[in-house]
């Protein structure tokens, strides 16, 4: 299918994706509210996964998080978009848009590094598909 010359599709929102939490992440909240995500790690293939899975051993990833990215992971629902976080966390700590916008992205980035979070989104306008309304994941 040809484009027509002068129309240029417009970039998919990044903060239109919705945020989940990944397999093997448990969230521990202390006495202040401050949230501890902890994942378990598979051990790598050889003889360290032969022993740990004898020794009934496994490995953990902890990461401490601040205020702001306890909050970030409060609002981690399944149907929250990332517009909708960053909404609520510039009203709540009264923050610009600009800063609101940059610490979601970080708190994106460092939990996606991570895999402690992934990103569902609406399909890009003009993608090939059967359904629309069907997302897709980026990991």
């Amino acid at each position: 299918m040809a484009r027509k010359l002068g129309k240029k599709t417009p970039a998919p929102d990044p903060f239109a994706a919705i945020p989940f939490v990944g397999q093997n992440v448990e969230a521990r909240s202390d006495s202040q509210g401050l949230i501890q995500l902890r994942m378990t790690l598979k051990p790598e293939p050889g003889v360290s996964h032969w022993l740990a899975r004898k020794l009934g051993m496994t490995r953990d990833a902890r990461v401490n998080l601040d205020r702001r990215g306890s909050f970030f992971w409060s609002q981690i629902d399944g149907r929250r978009t990332l517009h909708d976080i960053e909404r609520a966390m510039r009203e709540r700590e009264s923050l610009r848009r600009r800063e609101s916008r940059e610490a979601v992205v970080l708190f994106v980035k460092m939990l996606m590094s991570r895999r402690l979070i992934w990103l569902k989104s609406p399909l890009p306008d003009g993608a090939a598909t059967e359904n629309k309304d069907t997302p897709y994941v980026i990991h």
